[in-house]
């Protein structure tokens, strides 16, 4: 009878990389055989994602152990039935867990859905700790003259330059790199800035080089991120041009980083809101504030010598700013005339200029301001083809009574009697008359019902000798 060898070889443990495809498979399995709850994101990662974690950390501790616990053997493993058994344990442990955890769900929306409202909570408490936020990350996805105009330039902000190709879509490679804006070519329109878009976390306005449709709401609002700008320039030479660029790369750069555009897994790797002041109670300006004061002083100073297609685009912006939410206080005579001169022939920029004058006392330029915008109104046929006084009455009704809400009614006035003859202005006037009669934040302010009662009757005696001219002539 041959000799035997009667040693017991120690089984080999399966190696990390072995167990982290053993975990893939598994979970990969279970989702294409029913078990879609998987694919549901916690914390904005998919559940499967933390499940391999786990089964991976599990299966290294002792996976020949648990195998042979699970199949009854003393000695080692030696058919394999360890693996399927520990993979039945785990499909059983899924199983348990989608059941143990619909409460839960159901109750809190952890797992099912988005997540948002943990989330939200999670993002909270993040903004009150003192956790490190990084530079803005800016892509360079352009030649070598127009980055090193770019990187010369003065600018307000600490800036990380990347100098990055772009594929067939920019806004994957600021996903893939994390970036916050990214400067590149666009066949046929130029240079364009591309900030970074999550899924779910949309700009609030698409384009600054493109007005949007005119309405009450489009002339004054309250956020004013872009998700891309257009520039219309084909190269960036040193000088004013550069500086205005790069002003323009800054603000789009902060403002990609408001509270709404942002969540947890973008506060942990240092974006955190740029539209808060975050672990102090000082008045300090938030990120976003400094971000577009530079952008209005760079203005001022750039905007004559600079290209025309880009002080456009910046006066359009600037101005939505400065009329945004309670108002800016860096506003100043020459930024607005600067502003008119650009892109006065723009009828959202001319009403919020007349907006700002009437909320600084300024009502003879307010006015001047009036008739300036009725002549662009006119001009613009789809002005006249929406009602604009059902949004004027939600702001009498639900607005603040702030001195930005004067003067956004005065110039949403001559918004809504866009098309309208005298007639109808008289008509349009007694019924908001009415409602400021019914309003509870305009109890006592005779002086800002008679400012807009005199907006009415100015534009009424536009439309009396614009009759009286067609007439003479």
């Amino acid at each position: 009878m041959p000799p035997t060898n009667d040693v017991t070889v120690p089984a080999a443990r399966p190696s990390p990389a072995h167990l982290l495809l053993s975990a893939c498979a598994l979970v990969a399995t279970a989702y294409f055989l029913g078990a879609q709850w998987l694919a549901m994101p916690m914390f904005g990662v998919p559940l499967g994602m933390w499940l391999i974690v786990v089964a991976v950390g599990v299966l290294r501790l002792d996976a020949g152990a648990a195998a042979r616990r699970l199949t009854g053997q003393i000695g080692p493993n030696r058919n394999g039935a360890g693996l399927f058994a520990v993979a039945a344990m785990f499909c059983r442990a899924f199983e348990a867990l989608a059941r143990w955890t619909r409460p839960v769900r159901d109750r809190f929306d952890l797992l099912n859905g988005s997540g948002e409202r943990a989330a939200s909570r999670l993002s909270k408490w993040h903004d009150r700790l003192p956790w490190p936020e990084r530079p803005l990350r800016i892509g360079l996805a352009v030649g070598p003259e127009v980055a090193d105009a770019l990187r010369a330039a003065p600018g307000s902000s600490a800036v990380h330059w990347i100098d990055v190709r772009v594929g067939a879509n920019a806004q994957s490679t600021c996903r893939s790199m994390a970036l916050d804006t990214i400067v590149h070519t666009e066949p046929g329109e130029g240079l364009r800035i591309t900030t970074l878009e999550r899924t779910g976390r949309d700009a609030s306005w698409y384009d600054w080089a493109t007005p949007r449709p005119l309405t009450y709401a489009s002339a004054f609002p309250f956020l004013v991120d872009p998700s891309v700008v257009t520039l219309g320039i084909n190269t960036v030479t040193p000088g004013p041009n550069a500086e205005l660029v790069r002003a323009v790369a800054e603000a789009a750069a902060a403002l990609s980083r408001a509270s709404h555009r942002i969540g947890l897994a973008d506060r942990l790797i240092g974006r955190r809101p740029s539209d808060r002041v975050l672990c102090t109670k000082s008045a300090e300006p938030t990120r976003s504030d400094r971000s577009m004061l530079r952008l209005c002083r760079a203005f001022e100073s750039c905007a004559e010598q600079a290209d025309a297609a880009v002080s456009a685009t910046c006066a359009r912006a600037i101005s939505a700013d400065l009329c945004a939410g309670d108002g800016r206080s860096w506003a100043t005579d020459r930024a607005w005339n600067l502003m008119i001169r650009v892109a006065g022939n723009e009828p959202e920029v001319a009403l919020r200029e007349s907006a700002w004058r009437f909320v600084n006392l300024d009502d003879r330029g307010g006015m001047e301001g009036i008739a300036r915008a009725d002549r662009a109104l006119r001009a613009r046929p789809s002005a006249r083809t929406i009602d604009h006084t059902a949004l004027l009455e939600w702001e009498m009704e639900h607005g603040t009574g702030s001195d930005q809400a004067i003067g956004r009614l005065a110039a949403g006035i001559c918004l809504s009697c866009a098309g309208r003859d005298a007639h109808a202005i008289s008509c349009v006037r007694d019924d908001l008359v009415e409602d400021m009669a019914r309003c509870d934040w305009m109890i006592g302010r005779d002086q800002d019902r008679t400012l807009l009662i005199d907006v009415f009757r100015h534009i009424e005696r536009l439309r009396h000798a614009e009759g009286l001219a067609r007439i003479a002539a």
